[in-house]
């Protein structure tokens, strides 16, 4: 199998990177940056991109090159995005609200996986129960939710088309070559 092109990588993400923090954005970025880690807190970023053809974009590989990385792996930045539905906002009326927790971390014993840094799995899964619990206490609707560890492709589409309300990812794909994808047991 071939190995991730680091270079290769920074150079794209950095190529998005420029592409979409241009002038003001590019500014209130570093500042808020700047601000977060004064504070010691985390920064969100969302990503609200409306044009069909830019949506599909890989923009997980955003690169800053003047911090030297990738927005998406830094544990500093929670990066979304956003996509319209299109579709009128309706209230949301429900007995109880069903959250699929969904935990996938590849086994560290691939040597492959060594260059990539190990997910904190547990404290994520701790921090997104600890959350729902106290959501729980503080309102009347009922809030259930199902942790999926070790999953599966398959077993994640099982879930999926249940009823759940929310859905929570703890983990990363990993790409090795285009065709070949590392998948958690």
């Amino acid at each position: 199998m071939g190995q991730v092109d680091q270079t290769f990588l920074q150079n794209f993400g950095y190529q998005l990177y420029q592409h979409l923090f241009t002038d003001t954005i590019a500014t209130s970025y570093q500042r808020g940056l700047t601000q977060a880690r004064m504070e010691k807190k985390g920064l969100r970023l969302r990503l609200r991109i409306d044009a069909p053809e830019l949506q599909v974009m890989p923009w997980e590989y955003l690169y800053d090159k003047r911090n030297g990385l990738f927005l998406a792996a830094n544990r500093e930045i929670l990066l979304t995005r956003y996509v319209e539905s299109g579709q009128a906002r309706r209230d949301m009326k429900v007995a109880a609200l069903n959250v699929l927790i969904v935990i996938s971390n590849p086994k560290r014993n691939d040597p492959r996986l060594l260059a990539y840094p190990e997910l904190q799995v547990a404290e994520e899964k701790n921090l997104a129960v600890s959350a729902l619990k106290a959501l729980r206490d503080n309102t009347d609707i009922p809030i259930r939710y199902t942790v999926l560890e070790h999953a599966i492709i398959d077993e994640i589409r099982q879930y999926l088309n249940m009823d759940f309300h929310i859905f929570h990812f703890i983990g990363k794909a990993i790409t090795l070559q285009p065709s070949h994808c590392i998948r958690a047991p």
